[in-house]
């Protein structure tokens, strides 16, 4: 009964660590995708300015070439 109580409380400890190390990310406020830090994102992700807040994103190049394999994907398929 101890190793029970010892291991929830084991689970709770881990759980808050990983709850307060994601919350101390901050959000930066933006207007423009210029407002954002470039050091923000890891590549070849690109910090853009979504809803007001500083995010990640792919490149629309990326995004591009992404859809155009899953279009010939899906030619192939058929």
């Amino acid at each position: 009964m101890a190793k029970v109580y010892i291991f929830i409380c084991a689970i709770i400890i881990i759980f808050s660590l990983f709850i307060s190390i994601t919350n101390c990310i901050e959000r930066l406020p933006c207007e423009k995708d210029w407002d954002c830090p470039r050091d923000l994102c890891l590549l070849p992700d690109i910090p853009r300015c979504m809803h007001q807040m500083c995010g990640c994103t792919l490149p629309k190049e990326a995004i591009k070439i992404a859809s155009k394999k899953k279009k010939t994907e899906a030619i192939k398929v058929n």
